[in-house]
This record gives structure tokens, C-alpha cells and sequence, in this order.
């Protein structure tokens, strides 16, 4: 796992009111949604006000197309709406494959206390999940638009939290992670 602090744009004077943008990223099938719930747990079991945005839940809603501008367009969405939210004081976790750098760019200028988080989880690994049989048939020839294999895959540059997610570390492993950069960064916020 690695952390870093990179977005520099950190407001902790008003706890009450102190939201937070948590953008969980990564490919199709790397656990995004089953991360996002596990820490979405382990916020609410500790009383702190948080929902979570998911993309496929928000794309029945939104009803966008899968080319890149497309999914462009649709994670500009998400963002505003992620920063609507954490402006209101909540927690919110964006689960979400959004890998564009210029949203990624645009969240980090925008959004307060937003904190990157990265899937890490090799297209190999992904292949075997086969979540939704989208990696069979997109060799199949049966999909198309696919980020990390049509369409290319802007992975963050510098993300503030990386996890592997696969492996060893299982989604409750790579929550608590994510979990503890919380913990910190409220310690930050005491000093």
C-alpha cells in the first residue's frame, strides 16, 4: 500500500462540517463497489455521516454511453455531484472507473479534502475474476470500449492511497486501509 498526501487542498477548520471526497478508482472488476461498501461500513459503525456514489448505480440514472468522451462527460457528473455532497459535510465515497486525468486533475482543484484511491489490481488478476464476462467477451468480440483494453486507461499519476486488492489483501483488508488513512488524516486535523 502507498500513501501519499497530494492534493493539497485539505480544509479541516470546521470538523462538523469537514466533507470529504473519497474517489475510488481502478478497472473494471478490481472491487471498487465491494471496497467502497466495507469502508462505507466501517465509517457509519464509527457514527460519521457518509454515502456512496457508485458508477454503474449512477449510470442506470444518468444513462450515458461507454465510449471515452462519453464516460468523460458521465465522471464530470460524478464529480460535481461528489463535491455537492462533501460541501454538505458528508463523507463521500465514489466508487467509480473514471480513469481520465483530466477529471482526476479537475478533482483534486475542486474538491476539498478529496482523496485518491487506486485498485492497483493487474489485468491478468481481472481476467480470471471476469466480472460480468466482460474481459470473455471482449475477447470474444462480443464488447467493445473497454477501458484498459480499447480504451486507454488514465491510471492516477499520484494517488493519494494504492491497494492492491488481490493477492493476500482481500476488499476488507483494502478498506481498513483505507479506514486508517481516515484515522490519520483526523489526527492531522487534532494538531
Amino acid at each position: 500500500m502507498k500513501i501519499n498526501n497530494n492534493s493539497g487542498n485539505f480544509d479541516t477548520s470546521n470538523k462538523s462540517h469537514c466533507g470529504m471526497v473519497y474517489w475510488i478508482t481502478g478497472l473494471s472488476g478490481s472491487g471498487k463497489t465491494t471496497v467502497a461498501k466495507y469502508f462505507f461500513d466501517l465509517l457509519i459503525s464509527k457514527g460519521y455521516k457518509a454515502l456512496i456514489i457508485d458508477g454503474d448505480d449512477l449510470r442506470q440514472i444518468i444513462k450515458g454511453g461507454f465510449s471515452k468522451n462519453e464516460r468523460t462527460k458521465q465522471a464530470k457528473k460524478y464529480s460535481k455531484l461528489c463535491k455537492l455532497f462533501s460541501e454538505q459535510g458528508i463523507i463521500v465515497i465514489a466508487a467509480v472507473g473514471a480513469l481520465v486525468n483530466s477529471i482526476q486533475k479537475w478533482n483534486r482543484l475542486n474538491i476539498k479534502n478529496y482523496v485518491e484511491v487506486f485498485l492497483n489490481v493487474p489485468l491478468e488478476e481481472l481476467e480470471i475474476r471476469n466480472k460480468k464476462n466482460l474481459y470473455s467477451n471482449f475477447k470474444e468480440g462480443k464488447v467493445n470500449n473497454i477501458v484498459g483494453l480499447d480504451i486507454k486507461a488514465d491510471f492516477p499519476e499520484k494517488p493519494d492511497i494504492e491497494v492492491k486488492n488481490y493477492g493476500q489483501e482481500t476488499s476488507i483488508d483494502s478498506a481498513k486501509k483505507i479506514y486508517n488513512f481516515h484515522k490519520n488524516f483526523e489526527n492531522i486535523e487534532k494538531l
